[in-house]
């Protein structure tokens, strides 16, 4: 399982924030299966390690409606070295969140896990 521990809702538009609090399955969606491929101890069966090794060498994950009808998400890894501190996604209606909308989120995701980690651990990386 995997439990949210900060949230942040857009000014306007659809509201589809997990609460904080909120416990979630790791197997399904993108933040769960970013946390499982940078765990070195995981060894289910689902996602395949094929999936999650993918995942690892891309440096992020998407899904669409794995977890939540209508909804997709894409998330990267926040990173200490090779040791993951938690994943960082953004979601939205699935209809708009096609492969280049999704595409487009991974650089700027990226920085703000690097700056997120960076507060963690209160250096820079």
């Amino acid at each position: 399982e995997r439990i949210c521990v900060a949230a942040a809702e857009p000014g306007s538009g659809l509201l589809d924030t997990v609460p904080v609090g909120a416990v979630l399955p790791l197997q399904l969606g993108s933040a769960g299966k970013v946390l499982l491929a940078y765990d070195p101890d995981y060894r289910g069966r689902r996602p395949a390690r094929a999936e999650l090794s993918a995942i690892r060498h891309a440096g992020w994950a998407a899904s669409s409606e794995e977890r939540e009808t209508g909804v997709a998400s894409v998330s990267v890894p926040v990173l200490d070295g090779d040791r993951i501190l938690g994943a960082l996604s953004i979601s939205g209606p699935a209809q708009r969140f096609d492969q280049v909308a999704t595409r487009r989120f991974v650089p700027e995701l990226l920085e703000a896990a690097r700056r997120l980690a960076e507060d963690a651990l209160g250096q820079p990386l």
